[in-house]
């Protein structure tokens, strides 16, 4: 019995350290269930503020870039992109700085600033990119605007250039042989080509605001230099006017003195007879002095009892040729250019009509006899007018003019040309 109540009791305190054992294990698992349930859950409440915190990063470079993007814009701050990036930019500065485990944030709070942070940093980037298109936009349209306003002044370049054109044109076509300087003539011929070539540049297609604003310039110049060499011809035909007046007032003087002379002696005055006349012997007064190099041959006072008709039989080439001749035979450059002026044939016509020899101002030698030949053998036999065909030695140019006086005891033909070194 004794062995039996023993056995009982070792059996029950058995028992009872088998389930204090237990009891033990079973709270020790629970404590650490619990420790690794709370280790979890500080590893999750972490990794959410991190990932705040990086959103957060992200989106402060957005906001950086934004911000670079509002400083540099040419749009005006009223504008709507310009106004929706700045609410932006201030919405997400004021949602900066909630990422904090320590701070009492939950994992739930913090993945709410993160979905938060990201809508806004999606915000900052497409509102930043909508600013770079309006100024893109703008860019362009500016771009546009610039070109229309180069093109436009170019085309009124060009109406203003083809009007110049056109003026200077009917001047230099108008003012043939009507000018008292030939080189003024040569000088709007020369813009005339200038001007013609500028506006033959035509606009490639892709024409810039570089090329419209250049050719604008070009046009304008040539159109000024055009226009002064119109007031240059235009001033040169006033001047050859004026002396033409002048040659016709003296004209009318000498036969007006003529003939209250004739008047006054009761009977004409005979004349030396036309083949006299051709002598090549030199005038009397100033075409013969010698003094100067404008000097005239033959003899003043041709026939004019009989009737007489006056042609214009273009002797001018036997002129030149006769001139360029005369030269190259005493080792002198023969002409460089010898041309007919208008001028100088209408002189010529006035002396044949007058049956005289007289200086226009507009030549160096003047002088009239049976043909060329016998008026430049004449010339030559003249010291003055020797010296003024054969200049200084150097290059020279002739301008020429002829006419013939034809009547019944003869013909002869009158020439005046200037000769310039």
């Amino acid at each position: 019995m004794a062995t039996t109540r023993r056995a009982r009791a070792v059996t029950a305190t058995a028992v009872l350290v088998v389930v204090v054992l237990v009891i033990v294990a079973w709270v020790a698992v629970a404590q650490h269930r619990e420790q690794v349930a709370l280790e979890a859950s500080a590893a999750k409440v972490d990794e959410a503020a991190a990932a705040c915190a990086a959103a957060e990063q992200t989106m402060r470079g957005a906001y950086g870039s934004a911000e670079e993007a509002q400083t540099d814009a040419d749009l005006a701050a009223e504008s709507d992109a310009a106004t929706a990036l700045s609410a932006a930019l201030i919405q997400a500065d004021a949602a900066t700085g909630g990422c904090a485990a320590d701070g009492g944030a939950t994992v739930e709070e913090n993945e709410a600033m993160v979905a938060d942070l990201e809508t806004r940093t999606a915000e900052l980037v497409s509102l930043a990119s909508d600013l770079a298109s309006s100024e893109s936009a703008l860019a362009d349209a500016e771009a546009a605007a610039e070109l229309d306003a180069a093109e436009a002044t170019y085309q009124e370049a060009v109406a203003s250039a083809e009007g110049a054109q056109a003026t200077a044109q009917q001047s230099y076509d108008d003012t043939a042989g009507e000018v008292a300087d030939s080189a003024t003539r040569e000088q709007l011929a020369s813009a005339l080509s200038a001007l013609a070539a500028a506006l033959g540049d035509e606009a490639a297609t892709d024409v810039d605001v570089a090329w419209y604003r250049a050719q604008a310039s070009l046009l304008d110049a040539a159109r000024s230099d055009a226009g002064s060499a119109v007031d240059g011809v235009s001033a040169s035909h006033d001047e050859w006017e004026k002396a033409r007046e002048e040659a016709a007032a003296q004209r009318a003087a000498k036969a007006a003195a003529a003939q209250a002379a004739q008047s006054g002696s009761g009977s004409s005055q005979s004349s030396k007879d036309d083949s006299t006349a051709a002598s090549g012997s030199e005038s009397s007064g100033s075409e013969a002095s010698g003094e100067t190099p404008m000097t005239g041959v033959g003899a003043s006072g041709a026939s004019t009892t009989a009737p007489v008709r006056l042609e214009h039989r273009s002797s001018e080439d036997a002129f030149c040729e006769a001139l360029s001749d005369a030269r190259e035979a005493e080792g002198v450059p023969a002409l460089t250019s010898c041309s007919e002026s208008d001028w100088l044939v209408g002189h010529a016509e006035d002396m044949a009509r007058e049956a005289e020899i007289w200086h226009s101002g507009r030549d160096s030698i003047v002088g009239y006899a049976a043909g060329i030949p016998a008026l430049m053998k004449a010339f030559l036999a003249s010291p003055a007018h020797h010296d003024a065909i054969m200049g200084d030695g150097g290059p020279a140019k002739a301008t020429v003019g002829c006419y013939w006086r034809v009547s019944d005891s003869g013909e002869r033909v009158f020439c005046a040309a200037s000769i310039v070194s």
